[in-house]
């Protein structure tokens, strides 16, 4: 397997061990045949070694899924033969890569389809009209239920046992994921199956993108439409299929943002490619680079400070940023932001320089929070301002931050506590810039990466000056220069802009409203971000915009946490790492055990809401 994928089993392994009990869980496993089994038996296997106990559901008659030693097999009688499963199978593979015309194409689709799904809706009427497997099933008092959603038995199962559910998926046919998780699929850049497009298209192209998706009124009704019947009939309340999709904890989609094209996602969906690939002997530098995630020994790295769900997080920003460097260590410059930035970015500087890299902090001379530490090289320059200036500065935008009064009072407020801020930031900024000496030792010291948070792009500037891969640590940026930057949707309708006081379920007034808070836009990225784009335009001589800087960041590490913060679509290096503002507490038994096989800690707290049901107590978190 390649070495930056390696962890999806191990990740896929943990966010389901979060959904069992003390020291191992019972899990309810609805799988579908044929290739979606193959790479799902892999994880089963793990899982009942690491102490779970699981349990797959099954038809007497399938192409791959057979008993194990590994897991207890629930099988079914069906109606239908080994022959007639085999035949449709077959001549569905033999449709799937013949060329024609796109309508020809299609109607072969449809009719081979019909044909798959009349079978599969037979095995699952059979399975949840067995009635003594389903009285099995209740009285078994699983923890979660795993199933392949691209058909709907395993999720019509979660709702009827009242269970969380995980899916493991690619993709869903109708672009069901999207409607079930409300995540945006423009067609503007999301090219659809058959069109043969990328996600850069001109504008006739788009109509065509966008006309392919006609196929899908057809589609679902036949593939889905009696799946909604028959949960319908067996739940005994009018259910959709989308409804019932809907209730996903969390979506395990096999899609890898280095070989797909870029796409939106939800919090909830998380991407773990390279299941299916073959496994490789890892070299001395593969161990290495894994060795800083914590797979050996993770718990004795999770640095102190951190929330036991949430404390996993650090580690993963190891791997992150070690994959950027070289052999065992790497050298990576740092060019933080002062104030609870630096706080929470210090913490992830101080593991690294544990685990043997090589980091270099530059900073002015002048701040509130960023002092030399053994942890690190500390590298100042002179700024043209007092500490005084400095404390004055934010103690007055944390007065006005927090004083009360109308929207348009506080704006203004706010407003000129910022530009001061701005004025502070841009003076530093470019007293680094002109420092000769210190941007020749940059120049010459060959650093692997850059790390810093864009919500000041001085570090933004110099990676491009030196030519690094950069690493974003931020919150968010204002403008929502973030969303722009990365091209991820920010729609009105369910992202609430800032100080609208507005939530993810609005009314169309208060959609009208939140459009209408994004008029401060105009403002704010003027007085906040031009002064940087002119510096980096005569820094780099040529014409830039901050805009086009903050495009270059390789990962995004987004402080925020899908728990706590109203959803918004993500782009896939767009990494939420929620958490790292929490106070410690210590973890009782079940933690250990949960948290013992996360060997991507970000996903831990993409997990958040699945460990709240465990009974785990967590810490109150400080927000910066």
């Amino acid at each position: 397997m390649a070495p930056g994928l390696s962890a999806a089993p191990p990740v896929v392994l943990l966010l389901l061990s979060l959904l069992g009990l003390a020291v191992a869980g019972k899990l309810l496993v609805v799988p579908v045949d044929g290739s979606h089994w193959l790479s799902m038996r892999e994880l089963l296997d793990m899982l009942q070694q690491k102490g779970h106990e699981v349990v797959v559901v099954a038809p007497e008659v399938s192409l791959h899924i057979k008993p194990s030693k590994t897991f207890v097999m629930k099988m079914y009688p069906v109606s239908f033969t080994q022959d007639e499963l085999d035949t449709v199978f077959k001549g569905s593979v033999m449709d799937l890569f013949k060329e024609g015309p796109f309508l020809q194409r299609v109607i072969r689709q449809y009719q081979q389809a019909k044909k798959t799904s009349a079978l599969f809706l037979a095995t699952c009427s059979n399975l949840i009209h067995n009635k003594e497997l389903i009285r099995y099933l209740e009285e078994s008092k699983f923890d979660a239920v795993l199933t392949d959603p691209i058909l709907p038995c395993g999720a019509i199962l979660a709702e009827y046992l009242s269970l969380p559910s995980v899916y493991f998926l690619q993709q869903i046919p109708c672009g069901l994921e999207y409607q079930a998780t409300q995540c945006p699929n423009p067609p503007s850049y999301v090219p659809r199956v058959f069109t043969d497009l990328t996600d850069h298209m001109t504008f006739l192209q788009r109509v065509k993108n966008m006309l392919y998706d006609l196929p899908n009124f057809f589609l679902c009704n036949v593939v889905f439409q009696p799946y909604a019947e028959l949960a319908s009939e067996f739940l005994k309340r009018e259910v959709t299929v989308p409804d019932l999709l809907r209730q996903a904890s969390i979506w395990l989609m096999k899609l890898d943002f280095v070989l797909h094209f870029p796409k939106p996602l939800m919090p909830n969906m998380v991407l773990i490619s390279g299941v299916n690939c073959a496994y490789k002997q890892l070299n001395q530098v593969g161990h290495a680079l894994f060795s800083l995630a914590g797979f050996r020994n993770l718990w004795e790295l999770i640095p102190a400070g951190m929330a036991p769900g949430l404390r996993a997080a650090p580690p993963v920003v190891l791997l992150l940023l070690s994959l950027l460097g070289l052999a065992a260590a790497g050298k990576l410059l740092v060019v933080p932001v002062d104030g609870s930035h630096w706080l929470s970015m210090r913490e992830v500087v101080d593991s690294l320089r544990q685990k043997g890299h090589d980091v270099v902090v530059v900073a002015p001379e002048v701040a509130l929070h960023i002092k030399p530490s053994k942890n690190f090289v500390m590298k100042m320059y002179p700024v043209p301002y007092k500490q005084e200036d400095l404390d004055n500065a934010f103690k007055a935008f944390f007065h006005i931050a927090f004083a009360e009064g109308s929207f348009l009072e506080r704006y203004f407020k706010v407003f000129e506590a910022m530009k001061r801020l701005a004025d502070l930031g841009v003076s530093s900024c470019e007293y680094l810039l002109q420092n000769k000496e210190l941007i020749r030792y940059l120049e010459e010291s060959k650093f692997n990466a850059l790390f810093t948070d864009p919500v000041a792009p001085c570090g933004v500037i110099l990676a491009e000056h030196l030519s690094l891969p950069s690493v974003y640590f931020l919150r968010g940026i204002p403008c929502g220069l973030d969303f722009e930057a990365t091209q991820c949707p920010n729609p009105p309708s369910y992202v609430p802009r800032s100080f609208s006081q507005l939530t993810d379920q609005m009314t169309f007034f208060q959609r009208v409203k939140n459009l209408l808070f994004d008029t401060q836009n105009l403002f704010l990225c003027d007085f906040a971000y031009d002064p940087f784009s002119k510096l980096a335009s005569e820094f780099l001589q040529r014409e830039v915009t901050v805009q086009d800087l903050l495009r270059n960041g390789s990962v995004w590490l987004l402080r925020m946490e899908f728990v706590l913060d109203y959803p918004r679509p993500l782009m896939p290096n767009i990494i939420p790492i929620g958490g790292v503002h929490c106070a410690h507490k210590g973890l009782p038994q079940v933690g250990h055990t949960v948290f013992n096989w996360c060997s991507d800690g970000l996903l831990c707290s993409g997990a958040f809401n699945l460990v709240l049901r465990m009974g785990i107590e967590f810490p109150q978190c400080v927000v910066g």
